[in-house]
């Protein structure tokens, strides 16, 4: 039987999370809202254990704490960071209150989730929003299932993966801003399946492809990476975009597969503010 830690809206402290995680008191966290409170506030980052769940429901919030410092929130610093293996987020939303924070978007501020050297990831069914940064930012892990999600006008990537292996990103639907809805980094086994990426004027400035899969290192290998079936539509850099970086001979990916996507309105880079539609290079 699992023990569940039930929250009601506040604010968050790690010490409740202490207790949570494999070996420990509770196994799961219920975000639980109570009448017309919803809102959980998140005051400083925190840190979880192997083995620990999160749900919620959409009435849930969590709500980054205003004007964050930037000393506490340093850039690639998440509201829950983790390692280890066996954890799942599901439900509930994320409001970064973008328009009360002191820092840019897409400098890697505010990630919602951090995972690095972590392995059975599910993140389902969560709403992201009005963030400055990075939806999930998941770095050197294994076996990251990223499902259903609403991702509205996040600060960089609604997805990141980087260096990991076995990787699912599918049934999301995604509002770019800064940059991709997915991104794939020197990964291997990585499938982009069923999404639909957009971009509209609602979330400014709409830079960025809609799928990016790319290598950056000469012993690093981008590796059967399927995009399929995808709706894809107004980003203003390419809709799916493979990229080499730093050497000329660098390969983007090697068994790159990209089939039965629907790709419309894409690829007016570069954007003007303070002009509907760019004009075409």
């Amino acid at each position: 039987m699992t023990n569940v830690l039930t929250l009601t809206p506040g604010t968050f402290l790690q010490s409740s999370f202490d207790k949570v995680g494999d070996g420990r008191k509770y196994e799961e966290i219920e975000l639980k809202t109570t009448g017309t409170k919803t809102t959980f506030t998140a005051k400083t980052p925190i840190q979880l254990h192997p083995g620990t769940t999160i749900t919620g429901d959409e009435k849930a919030i969590i709500q980054l704490i205003p004007y964050a410092s930037t000393c506490l929130w340093k850039p690639q610093v998440p509201v829950f960071s983790f390692s280890g293996e066996n954890y799942l987020f599901e439900g509930f939303t994320f409001d970064g209150l973008a328009d009360k924070q002191n820092v840019l978007h897409g400098k890697g501020y505010h990630n919602l989730f951090g995972g690095n050297r972590a392995s059975n990831i599910k993140i389902r069914n969560v709403k992201i929003q009005n963030s400055k940064g990075d939806g999930a930012r998941i770095l050197d892990s294994k076996d990251v299932t990223f499902s259903g999600n609403k991702i509205y006008g996040v600060g960089h990537d609604g997805f990141y993966c980087e260096r990991c292996v076995g990787v699912e990103a599918s049934g999301n639907e995604i509002y770019t801003r800064i940059n991709s809805g997915l991104r794939s980094k020197g990964s291997r086994n990585v499938i982009f399946q069923d999404n639909i990426i957009k971009s509209t004027k609602k979330y400014k400035p709409r830079t960025g492809p809609s799928i990016q899969v790319e290598n950056s290192r000469a012993n690093e290998t981008t590796s059967n990476v399927r995009i399929l079936n995808n709706i894809i539509d107004g980003c203003q850099g390419p809709g799916i975009w493979a990229a080499g970086h730093t050497a000329p001979a660098l390969d983007a990916a090697i068994g790159l597969t990209i089939k039965g996507n629907t790709i419309t309105n894409c690829g007016q880079m570069p954007v003007f503010e303070n002009k509907e539609t760019a004009d075409r290079l």
